[in-house]
């Protein structure tokens, strides 16, 4: 499968900075336009905006790659991040524009996986996906250099999710998910070709893929329980991540929205 270089471009790192001014990578943030130029943001997942919080920090920083092959960090303050009206949706935003020397791309709302398209393409368990993202121990001196992980969907969100602290709806996907993928962009690809109703539908412009939302965290061997803080915690842990993942669907994403841009 060919991940397209558009949706590599929309990913970019999150950091804090520690005291001796020092840069620790803790997350993923993408990109998208919500409708048109004035209405585009950052996303990630809302515990690791909470986890740089918890250190007494009230800056996270955000890593761009540039133009020129390398890269910049900028500082957002913590309260100008908004978090879903629902204390159970791990999802928080970040109003943000682009610089004209960034070599970053937004995600436009088109490829958001909505119900309509949920039905239309006839998508289920089984399903190829794939994540990109920040891998902690390979970042990229220069520049972010995002990793790609593929796997499938495991269950759709039919039934709520109980983990030791939240009550989620959420994809289960069959992919391993690591500290710094915490709020990465997750797709379904639909390849060139597809069944649907009993009929070989053809793409005429390249692989289909959807948005179908981001990386929240994993289970690890206690089944009723998730790591989601690995990024700030100890790893020296006993726990063993089964390789299933938890995704926050993206119709979380289009109501947090919503809401934002009725308030302004």
């Amino acid at each position: 499968m060919k991940i397209p270089d558009e949706i590599k471009k929309s990913v970019g790192f999150l950091g804090l900075r520690t005291y001796d001014g020092k840069y620790r990578m803790v997350g993923t943030i993408f990109f998208i336009e919500n409708g048109g130029p004035l209405k585009t943001y950052g996303i990630t997942a809302k515990h690791v905006i909470n986890g740089v919080k918890s250190k007494g920090l009230d800056e996270v920083w955000i890593r761009f790659n540039l133009k020129n092959g390398k890269s910049e960090w900028l500082s957002s303050k913590i309260d100008r991040w908004e978090f879903h009206s629902d204390k159970n949706v791990d999802i928080a935003s970040l109003s943000l524009g682009f610089k004209e020397n960034f070599d970053h791309l937004f995600i436009d709302n088109s490829v958001f996986l909505d119900n309509e398209k949920i039905k239309s393409n006839e998508i289920d368990s089984g399903d190829e996906v794939f994540i990109t993202g920040l891998f902690r121990h390979h970042y990229g001196n220069n520049k972010n250099i995002p990793i790609v992980r593929v796997g499938n969907i495991a269950a759709l969100p039919e039934e709520k999710i109980n983990t030791r602290h939240h009550n989620l709806d959420a994809y289960l996907i069959e992919a391993r998910s690591i500290g710094g993928l915490s709020g990465s962009p997750v797709f379904v690809n639909l390849g060139n070709s597809r069944i649907i109703d009993g009929k070989s539908m053809k793409s005429k412009g390249g692989p289909v893929c959807f948005l179908i939302g981001l990386i929240h965290g994993h289970y690890d061997n206690n089944a009723d329980e998730i790591d989601i803080l690995e990024d700030f915690e100890n790893e020296q842990t006993s726990r063993v991540n089964t390789g299933i993942a938890i995704v926050t669907p993206i119709n979380h994403l289009i109501n947090h929205l919503k809401q934002i841009e009725l308030s302004k």
